[in-house]
């Protein structure tokens, strides 16, 4: 048995939402073959999803956002797209915050590689501190620079459906 996946389920609402003046849950639903209320209980999160129904559901909804939340369920998928500080729809504010969280990073780095090359049995719980917050930053900053990159590409007029054809040509060639 699958563990509800409550992220997708939100997003999946979301994106269902956002359709319904152009194509209704029912056509949703008819056209990946599943019941009004199959894809009701998904959108609520009363029932999960298999990999299968969520691909057939992002290629349905053609949503990259949606994709990205599948990816993270099912193949551990690093996602930032909850964070409430990384949804600004502002080019310039996601910039800002890329740079903010490169700035942190690259603060907190020194103390880590002090930390780092001391020998594992040597460090102490302030450098595990070190170590750990430096981990932080980098994830933190990683998910600014995806988030900055994504919403400037939409902001600049390049569809959902081609920032997907890149990022999909990206994973072919180097395997991401």
């Amino acid at each position: 048995m699958t563990l509800v996946d409550l992220k997708f389920a939100k997003r999946l609402k979301h994106d269902l939402t956002a359709i319904k003046p152009v194509k209704t849950h029912e056509q949703v639903a008819n056209e990946i073959h599943m019941a009004p209320s199959a894809l009701s209980n998904l959108k609520t999160g009363k029932r999960s999803a298999t990999r299968e129904v969520k691909r057939t559901l992002v290629e349905s909804l053609g949503s990259l956002k949606l994709a990205m939340s599948a990816a993270r369920s099912e193949f551990g998928v690093l996602s930032f797209l909850n964070d409430s500080k990384l949804q600004l729809e502002s080019p310039y504010a996601t910039s800002i915050i890329q740079h903010k969280e490169e700035q942190e990073r690259i603060q907190a780095e020194h103390d880590f590689e002090l930390a780092y090359t001391k020998k594992p049995s040597e460090r102490n719980a302030e450098d595990q501190a070190h170590i750990e917050n430096f981990i932080q930053q980098y994830l933190e900053e990683q998910g600014a620079e995806r988030t900055d990159m994504i919403v400037k590409a939409l902001s600049s007029g390049m569809s959902e459906e081609k920032l997907q054809s890149m990022i999909d040509h990206y994973n072919r060639v180097y395997g991401g």
